[in-house]
């Protein structure tokens, strides 16, 4: 399946070997590991209209807000 969606933002973390990306239409954010074979955790319906986003202060968590639904998830 390929998703015709343009990604709102890349972010990654100095605590971990991951980064995350964000799909805005897709409404999906989806986290990528970098072990060698590149696993990938699809994190699917979160939000509509995904942007902006900020890692917590230890790097655990990541907020992604939403337009459509005013919420940050």
């Amino acid at each position: 399946m390929v998703f015709s969606s343009g990604s709102e933002l890349i972010i990654g973390t100095p605590y971990a070997d991951v980064f995350a990306i964000a799909l805005e239409n897709a409404c999906q954010v989806w986290v990528v590991d970098l072990k060698e074979s590149f696993p990938l955790t699809k994190i699917k319906n979160i939000g509509r209209h995904l942007h902006d986003a900020f890692l917590t202060q230890e790097g655990k968590k990541l907020m992604v807000a939403s337009y459509d639904d005013s919420v940050v998830i």
